[in-house]
């Protein structure tokens, strides 16, 4: 009786092996359970990182693991577990096993989708740009593309930018993504249209330079005849602009150069695709108290071929009469010029 009561109390003894403790390729690894006790073993059950994944009823006690691929990588712990005829439990101790099977080539290209909005937009004005880019392994960056010019990259999630409209992409304007993940792989996505409309009507800019002439006698020493000419540039993309103007005439009886500084307001006509500067010139009395004693106006107009004006810059020649300019109070789009 001694020896069948101590029989059923004692625990099965139970051992886990595997003949590697490292997995550098793709392969089979076999667990085996040495498992002894008096009355019998029932079953061996396997457990791998504390979750049971097998059982054996009969000797022997093994297990095939599969370690297929580099997603299995990390470190893996078994143990087996013995159960008697009599209900009796015995685990074993651990035992682990390292994988590291290299990563395949990535071959695999990013996938991105594109919004765009608003579809309708004033001219000039902002688009945004969302890029909900995925990968098996990882996105490093989104390129963004305006037509065929690359106009942003985004090297962080959330991928997204602004992107700018001008009146020449008046019609339909084409925007684009492309996903690249750590390998170096790109996928494009279909791209989205938005229809820029040009904004009717007046725009204005202000104009701030150097004017500057020079004196000139002319036979008779009183009146003093000359010529205007604005000489600049309407500029953003690729145009250029020249811009003359006329001869003029006036009188006065002194002959002293002057230099001032000129303000200009710069009209552009979007629906017309004009630009004008109105140019406002005196015929003075250089005399004290120095008052213009007349003033008349003249245009100067430029096309802006483009459609793309954004700024004027130059320079206002004035050869002939040493005018002395005081401010005038200015109607829309003309400019003057003043005494320092």
């Amino acid at each position: 009786m001694n020896i069948s009561a101590r029989t059923k109390s004692v625990p099965p003894t139970v051992s886990l092996s595997a003949p590697v403790s490292t997995v550098t390729a793709a392969r089979e690894v076999l667990l085996t359970a040495r498992a002894i006790d008096a009355s019998g073993i029932d079953r061996a059950e396997f457990y791998q990182n504390s979750k049971y994944v097998h059982q054996e009823t009969q000797a022997p006690y093994d297990h095939h693991i599969d370690f297929a691929s580099s997603r299995q990588n990390g470190v893996h712990q078994f143990e087996a577990r013995a159960y008697d005829k009599v209900g009796n439990v015995k685990t074993s101790e651990a035992i682990t096993i390292t994988v590291n099977i290299p990563l395949p080539p990535d071959t695999v290209k990013p996938t991105v989708t594109l919004t765009a909005g608003p579809a309708q937009v004033s001219a000039p004005g902002t688009v945004n740009l969302k890029a909900d880019a995925q990968d098996d392994r990882k996105v490093t960056m989104v390129k963004f593309y305006k037509g065929e010019m690359l106009i942003a990259i985004d090297e962080d999630a959330p991928f997204e930018v602004n992107a700018t409209v001008t009146a020449a992409d008046a019609g339909t304007v084409a925007f684009s993504a492309v996903a690249i993940d750590e390998a170096g792989n790109e996928g494009a996505g279909a791209a989205k249209t938005v229809t820029p409309t040009p904004i009717d009507g007046i725009d204005t800019n202000s104009f701030r330079g150097d004017w500057w002439y020079q004196v000139r006698e002319v036979s008779d020493g009183d009146d003093y005849d000359g010529y205007v000419t604005w000489t600049g540039v309407a500029v953003m993309g690729d145009s250029s602009t020249v811009i003359t103007g006329d001869a003029f005439s006036c009188s006065g009886g002194d002959k002293t150069a002057c230099t001032a500084d000129g303000d200009a307001i710069l009209t552009y006509n979007r629906k017309s695709i004009v630009l004008k500067f109105n140019h406002m010139m005196s015929s003075c009395d250089l005399l004290p108290p120095h008052e213009c004693t007349s003033v008349y106006a003249q245009w100067m107009e430029a096309e802006d071929t483009d459609a793309m004006f954004a700024e004027a810059n130059g320079v206002t020649h004035i050869d002939g009469q040493a005018m002395v300019l005081k401010r005038k109070e200015l109607d829309f789009g003309q400019f003057a010029m003043r005494s320092p």
